[in-house]
């Protein structure tokens, strides 16, 4: 019967049958052209019209040996000579016996005598072996036994039995642990020993050796019987027989698919009580004792994120850029200016208007009175145009190394500043963001998934509960003139918890690995996430879903690792694994859900949800320069965290009220521009810019309530409800 490594079978025999006989056919030929018959070329001067033929020789069949009968004797040797030393050997075993097989006489007479051991054992008729041993005494012996296969074949049988074991040792092994339930409890217990052995530099030689003596030792009874190995190989196999689950005692054990970890289908008994996050950490989650002393009001809330060295180097660098453009036309800007433009970016967030031109925004009698107060709307397109983060004359050089380069100094000092301010809570997400971006970038993604499709990718660690960001990299892909790094998803997770202790690591199945566990282990730290089936260190028992019930959870543990592989239902399963639950417990549910998925449906969302709030009132606005996306995504994010450690700070601030965010928002982009209203010196034209500047410029603070509003009076107009008789 025909059947794969695997196991499973191809067809009735032939196939197999055929090979052996090719096999041996070839096996036969091989090294045989001696005598091989050949016609010989016609010389060409000769005129003989009918060459002589050949002697006709008989085909020898030596077996691929190289030297099956030695056609010259030894230089000085005759076939008398020879005689007499087989004589010697015979005499000198009768006195001496085979205690003298390494004396160096006889090891040089059996060397010597090797085409007349030939000729004894080709001799027609043959010899019995009882015969050989009388007239060849030594031959039988170990030594010279090997010696004589040495000689006739050319290989050195020890040499090759290692080296074929080493080469096939790897595969038989892992034959063996992939094949756990079909195994007697000797051979389990092997495989156990030589698992735990393998970290000491156990010789692989000596465990295949082990293992398959074992094997062949076995009672055959305790066997598994050939049809019911193939049997249980098949996915849609279930077990029913009582008796069967009598034999089989203790917990299911599977070995992951590169062999190297193997799973339990219980739980590990912990010898040391893993440590609570709480205790780790030892701070209670919240704003941090910096931030609150600093956040004395909206305004210098949102400035714990962009501090005065920021808006000082975002200052420089946009005048650098408008003396280069403008030459002498410029005129330098100042901080409360750079304020107010961001002022004005985060009110049009507010008004939902970052899609809408900024002709429109600063219309006479459609815009907002609050816009064309603050600035002119030449004022604005120029400093969108100019603002720069970095300085342009030294750009090329860095952009070689660094892609990143227009705007790395200023996101860098940023990122920093976001641990600063927040302790988290225990759970922490780490997920991927997309900042919509569809012009030229040299590291610009495509994610399908996302609202946005095309943009700029950032990695980002987010507060579970909150949503509160506390990192994140762009992602510009790889380094120029450097090789594709492996394990980009590990690596992102340890560099985004860089300085955490003591939290629990929620991330998708693109970050998910067993090695990712260990190391946020050895860092005090734990993980839970779904993970690819297609990972090498999963157990193929549990990525196969066919067969399995709806609603099924199947579990399998390690000292450091859990997995689970629930149904949801019929041929589809889902993988989750985990460092921080130690059992099996499945909920009370009707889905029956296990505890370790809920745990993740819990803490998730950190990310996504932030994404979600961002984006309901975003100041990203339209711009063919990625920089400017990028500084529009910090401030959307740095206006969010802010809320967060002032809603922590104040938590009576506008307590009840549904748009708490609009309403932060609100004032805070009126605090900004407050400032630079008050220093105008142009006056506006409109009549209700000219009312509105006079009222802030008189510190009314009505007036500074209202700066939001609509620029026209009275009140506005009802909604038009829907017609239902179309």
């Amino acid at each position: 019967m025909d059947r794969t490594d695997e196991g499973d079978r191809m067809g009735n025999g032939y196939f197999t049958l055929s090979s052996q006989l090719k096999n041996r056919v070839d096996n036969l030929n091989r090294n045989n052209t001696l005598a091989r018959l050949r016609k010989p070329k016609r010389p060409a001067d000769t005129n003989d019209v009918h060459p002589a033929q050949p002697e006709k020789v008989a085909k020898t069949d030596s077996y691929g040996c190289i030297n099956w009968q030695p056609s010259q004797l030894p230089e000085g040797e005759t076939i008398d000579s020879l005689h007499h030393k087989k004589e010697e050997l015979k005499l000198i075993f009768s006195q001496e016996g085979p205690s003298v097989s390494d004396h160096v006489r006889v090891n040089d007479l059996m060397v010597l005598t090797y085409a007349s051991q030939r000729s004894a054992i080709n001799s027609t008729p043959s010899l019995s072996v009882d015969e050989l041993k009388r007239e060849w005494p030594f031959l039988f012996m170990k030594k010279f036994l090997m010696q004589h296969f040495t000689s006739l074949t050319g290989i050195e049988l020890y040499e090759r039995l290692r080296e074929c074991i080493a080469g096939k040792g790897r595969r038989v092994l892992q034959f063996f642990k992939t094949q756990l339930l079909r195994w007697t409890k000797e051979v389990k217990t092997v495989l156990a020993d030589i698992e735990r052995l393998q970290g000491e530099n156990m010789d692989s030689t000596i465990a295949v050796i082990l293992l398959m003596m074992t094997f062949f030792t076995s009672e055959p009874d305790e066997q598994v019987s050939e049809e019911e190995d193939f049997t249980e190989a098949d996915p849609n196999f279930t077990e029913d027989s009582e008796e069967d689950s009598e034999e089989r005692e203790g917990p299911e054990t599977y070995l992951s698919k590169n062999g190297e970890i193997l799973w339990t289908s219980t739980p590990h008994t912990r010898t040391q009580r893993r440590a609570r996050a709480e205790e780790v950490r030892g701070n209670a989650p919240g704003p941090t004792r910096y931030a609150c002393v600093r956040a004395e009001d909206i305004k210098s809330t949102f400035e714990l994120f962009f501090p005065s060295s920021m808006q000082q180097k975002l200052l420089e660098m946009t005048n650098l850029e408008g003396q280069r453009v403008f030459g002498e036309d410029w005129s330098n800007i100042e901080c409360n200016e750079i304020q107010a433009f961001i002022g004005l970016l985060i009110l049009a967030g507010v008004l939902k208007s970052h899609h809408e031109s900024a002709s429109s925004l600063w219309d006479s009698e459609l815009g907002r009175a609050i816009f064309r107060t603050t600035m002119p709307l030449k004022k604005f397109k120029q400093l969108t145009r100019i603002l720069r983060f970095d300085d342009k004359r030294s750009r090329a050089e860095r952009r070689e190394q660094d892609k990143l380069a227009p705007i790395r100094e200023m996101w860098e000092d940023w990122v920093k500043r976001l641990p600063l301010m927040y302790r988290p809570d225990t759970n922490i997400t780490v997920d991927e963001s997309l900042v919509g971006f569809r012009g030229r970038c040299p590291f610009k993604q495509y994610m399908p998934k996302k609202p946005a499709k095309y943009g700029i990718k950032i990695w980002a660690a987010c507060d579970a509960n909150s949503s509160y960001c506390l990192n994140m990299q762009v992602y510009t892909g790889k380094p120029p003139g450097m090789p594709h790094k492996r394990k980009l998803g590990r690596r992102i997770v340890l560099e985004m918890m860089d300085g955490f202790q003591g939290h629990i690591v929620t991330c998708d199945n693109f970050f998910t690995s067993y090695a990712l566990g260990i190391e946020l282990l050895n860092k005090k730290m734990r993980m839970i996430g779904t993970i690819r089936r297609n990972k090498p260190e999963l157990p193929s028992a549990l990525t196969i879903p066919r067969g399995r019930a709806k609603f099924s959870s199947l579990f399998a543990f390690t000292e450091t690792h859990a997995i689970v592989s629930y149904c949801p239902r019929k041929n589809k399963n889902v993988l989750l694994m985990s460092t921080v639950h130690e059992d099996a417990a499945v909920s009370e549910r009707e889905d029956r859900k296990p505890e370790m998925i809920l745990s993740y449906n819990r803490t998730k969302g950190g990310v996504d949800n932030l994404d979600k709030i961002v984006a309901t009132y975003t100041c990203r606005r339209k711009t063919a320069r990625w920089p400017m996306a990028v500084f529009y995504n910090m401030l959307d994010v740095s206006a969010y965290n802010a809320f967060v450690i002032w809603r922590e700070i104040n938590p009576s601030w506008r307590q009840g009220d549904n748009y708490m965010r609009r309403h932060f928002l609100q004032d805070l982009g009126r605090a900004l521009v407050f400032p630079f209203i008050q220093s105008r010196r142009h006056i506006p034209r409109t009549p209700a810019s000219l009312q509105l500047l006079r009222k802030v410029q008189e510190c009314d603070e009505e007036a500074v309530s209202s700066m939001s509003g609509p620029s026209q009076a009275g009140p506005s107009p009802a909604k038009r409800r829907r017609c239902r008789n179309l």
